[in-house]
């Protein structure tokens, strides 16, 4: 190698090292850098972190702090010495605070993720609607109505306030079915709610028990007139009522006479039935569609046993209609995917979903018995403190002092304190023993976003309220349901998967159900377990307490009544989850092409095999029940209310536009059949006599009046001009139908044979509710005459007799051929579409007549408002008592704050030493008509003024006798 090749290979040598040198440099700058660079970013990491932890800790903070005001000031009201005006109304707002706070603490009002906007959703503008006609305009609008008009022109206004509210709503429910159903429902069932008096016994007996709570100040102990302790019923039904007394400050102290308590007394359950009939719509709208939805749910709240019962404040409205939403939950469960999760909507900066519909409600229905369960253990006094004390109880009646010395009330015990028959479980403990169940069902409910998971939870919570409103079958039913549902469907992976969360949901039901049982067993021991388990549950179960008793036949008498017009679907629906499905739908069915189709069929299917088990067990149960009244069926009405629906829905006919918006002319087709059946009843209905069924009080009684209005019906010409303006109605309307081509596509066998079964079923409907209007409107020598079994669907006493004054042929007959007629059209392929549409209407035009008008004409011969009211009238002031005399309905004790001197026995030795020790005095007496006259024997020599006749009340009259 030469010099030059050496030099030349050593420079390059040194340049190659070189290279590396710098390049290790470089690596190492690279690397300094690089370590610099991710100390800088973890820094940067830690800075934001920590940035977004200061809202996240705010949050927790403000949430523990509003939690703990609106608590301890919902603790101080519960504790406060004395009751504060409207009481309730400041208790809800700071109970509200308080849960929005552990809401807030929990993160549930800040869900991640997308969320919807409140003017996205049904609340919104919809495309082309006016912004006047938007919910958000005319809800508060429709509100401020109900409050200003309410305060302003007080309870004599309050129908048409009610009414012109829910008009407000009508623009904003024209496209929105849900709406729609709401503010129809109302105004059948609101408007009038409270303009009549209660109902003898149960109504005002409950009404009693639930003014004597707020009288007492005891939301535990239940006390009932002149039978001391009230052990027979759950609490449900007397909080409802009770709570209500407070919110609006009715006076409840005796001798009050409050005006128009029965809006107090009834408000509460016709909410409660309201929500069930909602719940309805919206689980079959989610399920099947929206129209199907609607009409279930117009079925439903148009059932007599239904109506009548979301008007009468007895529990049986409380046990079904948690029943409904809780089998509604259970049907929405099983049909949801269990990895589904919530939507979440955003509402004024918050985000809420139905997990924090769900835990909010739990907080909101646990929390408030836990804290009056320790508010019992603490007085409150606002210039002194606290004061902590054991518990001690009331025994007897609230102001009425019981004795028959001067200044005490007759049929009363004397006043005493009571200690509890447990006295080491103070109060105090229950109600941190509650609070530990409800912090360990919230604690598993924190991240909980499955809606599966939540419509169980939700089903655990409505079966705990029906448990509180009726006791044992309130968790039984559902529990049947679910069971024979698991067994038919053989869907036992949802049981051993854990998706009926049947641990959780025992700690729901025990947490929400059972602290009002733990309490009253704790004060009152074995005595209240024996009367309300054995005797009202047990017994009536297996050995028969009171009531009738019968075979199967007993109860399906009872549902052609309380179904009236759907019964004539009821056979053939309660069978659909059976053989309506999507092959053999026909088109002029309504199949599912279009607004089904989204739907899975195999959980349409499941749906309606739970809802004809619901039906089929709830009938099994209590027809085999030795007891029988004739509103133990209720329960198996939903179920059967809601098949109808489905069916009627098929009948309704096939709607190219699916759930999209109808065109012009078919709308004003629908209504023009939903219309018809108006003067087609009255046009029948007005051939067999008097439309309005009031007989004059100027009349005779006897024959004339037996006859008079048979004998005043509508002029034949008026008759004829009715029915044939109800005839073209809905002529038109089924022309316009069967134009549409989807009514007249060509039948294949199976469709042909679908056809022909359904025609079948529907004629024999026809034939099956013509006879039992035909039970209806008949009357006949034998009792009860027609129109009296209907409201043997809710009264006890099924012999008390019918006032002469209202005889309802008439109106009852033009129902009764109006029904069969239409149900006949139904059955026809080429007029069924508007006959189901006109069905609908008759359904809600017979509703509101029979709570607006027969109800409200009958209340006063089934009560005793205006028997008091006389009382009330006539009396110079206190010193004027009155008596109720051999008599023991509740009436006499909820009218006059129990302020009657009651004297049961019949020997009469107690009201004789009352008189001798009361003479000289003017005194009103309450009794029974047919104890007139043995009650002028024992006043004999006596001033004795009637003050009632039997055109005011047939059952109850008023005397009054001066100088006793």
């Amino acid at each position: 190698m030469s010099d030059d090749e050496k030099t030349k290979k050593t420079a390059s040598k040194k340049k190659t090292e070189s290279k590396k040198t710098e390049s290790e440099a470089k690596a190492k700058a690279d690397a300094k850098d690089a370590k610099s660079d991710a100390k800088s970013d973890a820094k940067s990491d830690a800075k934001a972190d920590a940035k977004a932890a200061d809202p996240v800790r705010t949050r927790k903070v403000r949430g523990l702090i509003t939690a703990g005001i609106g608590l301890v000031v919902t603790l101080l009201l519960m504790s406060h010495v004395e009751q504060i005006p409207h009481g309730a109304i400041f208790g809800f707002i700071s109970l509200a605070m308080g849960v929005y706070g552990i809401l807030e603490w929990l993160g549930l009002l800040h869900v991640e993720g997308d969320a919807s906007k409140l003017r996205d959703t049904a609340l919104g503008r919809l495309p082309d609607e006016p912004v006047w006609a938007q919910p958000l305009y005319t809800v508060p609008l429709a509100l401020g109505i109900l409050l200003i008009g309410s305060i302003v022109g007080g309870y004599a206004t309050l129908p048409w306030v009610i009414s012109a509210s829910l008009f407000t709503l009508f623009p904003s429910a024209l496209r929105r079915p849900g709406l729609l159903v709401f503010v129809v429902v109302g105004f059948i069932y609101l408007p009038k709610l409270g303009t009549f008096g209660l109902w003898d016994p149960w109504e005002t007996h409950y009404g009693e028990v639930a003014r004597e709570i707020v009288a007492r100040d005891d939301y535990i102990s239940l006390w009932w007139a002149q039978e001391n302790w009230f052990w027979s019923k759950p609490i449900l039904i007397f909080w409802s009522e009770s709570l209500t007394f407070n919110a609006l400050h009715l006076p409840v102290m005796p001798d009050a006479n409050p005006a128009h308590p029965e809006w107090a007394v009834r408000l509460p359950v016709t909410m409660f039935s309201i929500c069930a009939v909602m719940v309805v719509y919206g689980t079959i709208r989610k399920l099947f569609s929206t129209r199907a939805g609607a009409i279930s749910a117009i079925v439903l709240a148009t059932m007599p046993h239904f109506f009548f019962l979301s008007h009468q404040a007895i529990t049986d409205m409380y046990l079904v209609s948690n029943l409904v939403m809780a089998v509604c939950m259970l049907m929405l469960a099983f049909a949801t995917d269990s990895t589904e999760t919530t939507r979440t909507y955003e509402i004024f900066g918050r985000t809420i979903s139905f997990q924090t519909i769900v835990v909010g409600g739990l907080l909101m229905l646990v929390l408030p018995q836990a804290l009056y369960l320790i508010s019992l253990n603490i007085e409150f006094y606002p210039t002194e403190g606290f004061r902590i004390l054991p518990d001690t109880f009331m025994y007897g009646s609230a102001g009425n002092p019981g004795g028959i010395e001067a200044g005490e009330v007759p049929g009363n015990p004397p006043h005493r304190d009571v200690t509890p028959h447990v006295e080491a479980l103070q109060p105090a403990l229950q109600g941190l023993f509650w609070i530990l169940g409800l912090v360990a069902i919230v604690w598993m409910l924190r991240k909980e976003k499955r809606s599966q998971a939540l419509y169980m939870t939700a089903f655990y919570g409505f079966c705990a309220l029906s448990f509180m409103g009726k006791g044992i079958p309130g968790v039984a039913l559902p529990g049947l349901v679910a069971f024979f549902y698991l067994i038919a469907s053989r869907r036992w992976n949802v049981l051993f998967e854990g998706n009926l969360r049947v641990a959780p949901g025992i700690l729901i039901v025990s947490c929400v159900g059972l602290p009002w049982y733990i309490a009253m067993y704790i004060r009152h021991g074995p005595g209240f377990t024996d009367r309300l388990l054995v005797h009202d549950h047990l017994n009536r179960l297996a050995a028969g307490v009171h009531g009738d008793t019968g075979s199967i036949q007993y109860f399906i008498w009872q549902l052609g009544y309380a179904t009236f017009p759907w019964v004539a679907l009821i056979p053939a629906a309660a069978l659909a989850w059976v053989w309506l499905d999507e092959r053999r739908a026909a088109p002029g069915l309504g199949a599912y092409r279009t607004s089904y189709a989204k739907h899975d069929i195999d959980n349409r299917k499941h749906t309606l095999m739970l809802i004809g088990i619901w039906f089929f067990a709830a009938f099994a149960l209590f027809s085999a029940m030795i007891t029988k009244f004739h509103h133990y069926i209720f329960p198996a009405v939903p179920p059967a209310a809601i098949l109808v629906g489905l069916f009627v829905d098929r009948l309704w006919g096939y709607d190219p536009t699916g759930d999209a918006n109808v065109d012009r002319k078919t709308l004003w087709a629908t209504v023009a059949a939903l219309v018809a059946p108006i003067p087609l009843v009255l046009g029948i209905g007005g051939f067999w006599g008097d439309l309005r069924g009031l007989v004059p009080r100027t009349l005779e009684s006897g024959a004339p009046r037996q006859d008079w209005v048979l004998d005043h019906g509508m002029p034949s010409w008026a008759c004829y001009l009715l029915i044939f303006v109800g005839a073209s109605m809905l002529g038109w309307a089924a022309w316009w139908f069967w134009t549409k081509r989807a009514n007249r596509d060509k039948l294949d066998a199976n469709a042909k044979r679908t056809e022909l079964s359904v025609a079948v079923a529907v004629g024999a409907g026809a034939v099956l509710v013509a006879f039992v209007g035909r039970d209806l409107a008949w009357v006949t020598s034998a009792r009860p005459g027609g129109y009296e079994r209907l409201i043997h669907l809710f009264v006890y006493n099924y012999g008390r007799p019918w006032p002469d004054l209202f005889d309802y042929r008439p109106i009852l007959t033009g129902f009764a051929i109006g029904a069969g007629l239409l149900f006949t059209l139904a059955a026809l392929r080429w007029t069924r579409a508007a006959a189901a549409r006109a069905l609908v209407g008759l359904g809600i035009i017979f509703a509101g007549w029979t709570l607006n008008f027969y109800m409200v004409d009958l209340s006063p011969h089934w009560g005793m408002r205006e028997l008091f009211k006389a009382y009330y009238d006539n009396r110079s002031g206190p010193e004027e008592p009155v008596i109720a005399w051999q008599m023991n309905w509740k009436g006499e004790n909820f009218y006059t704050g129990n302020r009657v001197y009651a004297f049961v026995d019949l020997d009469n030795a107690q009201i004789r030493d009352w008189m001798n020790k009361n003479r000289g005095k003017t005194a009103f007496f309450v009794m029974e008509h047919s104890r007139v006259g043995s009650f002028r024997n024992l006043v004999r020599g006596r001033d004795v003024e009637h003050i009632t006749d039997k055109d005011v009340c047939n059952k109850f009259v008023v005397l009054r006798v001066r100088n006793l």
